[in-house]
């Protein structure tokens, strides 16, 4: 059996000492913001050599990075795109990210690879850059029609297993099993079905990413709880009840209250 292309890497290099456009982004945004912009690298390469930079990806590396504010990462994304950073034609026109030092370095790193990937797609300087079809080793003009419809057939099968939209119950379940969260697999689905799988405006096309965005806001949530009810005893509790002042009358209070106190929070009896 043929070993699977690979289009990423598994590392990248970095410069030890930073130049005009890093020291730029250190003193604007000090170590955080160089913590976002490795971690923005990090994503390119494991691609390949771009990203778009749309809705799911912001959301996906602000949980990754804990950043709480999403804004905060795109106008980091904005400031990089100015500075020069990324390449600002193809970021105003497609979100993506890329640039010249970028792919010249993403082939330094795959020119002994024996198969590579198609690197027809947001090219900064086709005619220079060593990463377009023309200079390649292997050029996309010299594949077989037969070939590329096999590996479009199989590119479709993998995206299609991995993000089909609506995901059944059972994937949704399997999936928050393996991650261990408290989310309910029904209710998620129920959430999104009423909204015709839509976040406002965008269709959704990763559902295991909305998992994870309502993890976190679960994980927020269930903090704010325990600090809170960890102060009351289960009788006053059922006093908040019966006054009206807890939305949710159910076990999932009790719950929290007992897990709560097995991490030491001391109830009042």
């Amino acid at each position: 059996m043929a070993r699977p292309i690979k289009n990423g890497l598994d590392y990248f290099p970095f410069d030890t000492k930073p130049d005009m456009k890093m020291n730029a982004v250190i003193r604007k945004y000090g170590a955080t913001g160089l913590g976002c912009l490795i971690g923005l690298y990090q994503k390119i390469y494991d691609n390949g050599y771009f990203i778009k930079a749309d809705f799911d990806f912001i959301e996906d590396l602000c949980l990754e990075l804990r950043i709480e504010d999403e804004d905060y990462l795109k106008e980091f994304i904005r400031f990089c795109v100015k500075k020069n950073i990324f390449d600002r034609g193809f970021y105003e026109s497609d979100k993506v990210l890329t640039s010249n030092g970028i792919q010249k370095r993403f082939n330094e790193a795959t020119k002994r690879r024996k198969c590579t990937h198609d690197v027809s797609n947001y090219l900064v300087n086709v005619c220079n850059n060593p990463v377009n079809v023309c200079n390649n080793p292997v050029n996309v003009n010299k594949s077989t029609q037969s070939k590329v419809k096999e590996s479009k057939g199989k590119e479709i099968i993998k995206t299609k297993a991995k993000k089909s939209i609506p995901p059944t119950l059972q994937e949704v379940k399997e999936y928050c099993e393996k991650r261990s969260n408290s989310i309910d697999p029904e209710k998620f689905i129920s959430h999104y079905d009423a909204s015709g799988w839509m976040r406002g405006k965008t269709k959704i096309k990763d559902w295991q990413a909305c998992v994870r965005t309502w993890e976190g806001n679960s994980n927020k949530s269930t903090a704010a709880s325990k600090t809170y009810y960890a102060g009351h005893s289960v009788a006053s509790l059922n006093i908040l009840v019966e006054k009206g002042r807890m939305h949710q009358a159910d076990s999932n209070e009790i719950n929290i209250l007992i897990e709560a106190s097995k991490e030491g929070f001391k109830p009042n009896e």
